[in-house]
């Protein structure tokens, strides 16, 4: 008797609608979840979208950014050259492979020793590094000088701080 009116409840026009309507709202919920989380990669895909992403974006306070692709971003070209007893200069480019516009990455640089032993590392964020926007073009290129100031450590009766023995470099890019 018990499984007759549980199968018999399971059957009704009203339980089937609401389970309808239940299903309704989490693939729903689903769907806006996913859109949430590919807002910034759909908003570059289809610029159309823009308009409603920022919308949906506005209550709920996030931002659409480009793309983050960095495995879509290379560092083309640097050099690296003494200028002074403790100064450094560093010539980089940095290249976009992809079709899309993509957010500008940070960028690590090591000064290594003659044993390729990390010195000195430093992380710049875009505008430490002559990046004027927050994106960079599709196939497009950055060009960026940075100048480095490197002294040792104080030796104790010394009256001058020697420099650090930098014989190498190493520069990548990464998203924070």
């Amino acid at each position: 008797m018990r499984d007759a009116r549980r199968k018999a409840f399971w059957k009704r026009p009203l339980v089937r609608v609401l389970l309808g309507l239940v299903f309704l709202l989490l693939l729903t919920a689903l769907l806006l979840q996913w859109v949430l989380q590919q807002k910034d990669n759909l908003a570059a895909t289809d610029p159309r979208l823009a308009p409603f992403l920022q919308a949906l974006c506005g209550p709920l306070h996030c931002t659409i950014r480009p793309p983050r692709r960095i495995e879509s971003l290379l560092i083309d070209s640097s050099s690296f050259r003494k200028t002074g007893p403790d100064m450094y200069s560093l010539s980089f480019v940095l290249k976009n492979n992809s079709a899309a516009v993509l957010e500008m990455p940070s960028l690590e640089v090591t000064l290594t020793d003659v044993q390729e032993q990390a010195l000195v590392r430093r992380v710049l964020a875009p505008k430490e590094f002559g990046a004027t926007t927050a994106a960079l073009a599709a196939h497009g290129e950055l060009a960026g000088v940075i100048t480095l100031k490197v002294a040792g450590e104080p030796v104790p009766g010394a009256p001058l701080v020697p420099p650090l023995p930098v014989t190498g470099y190493r520069v990548v890019a990464f998203y924070p």
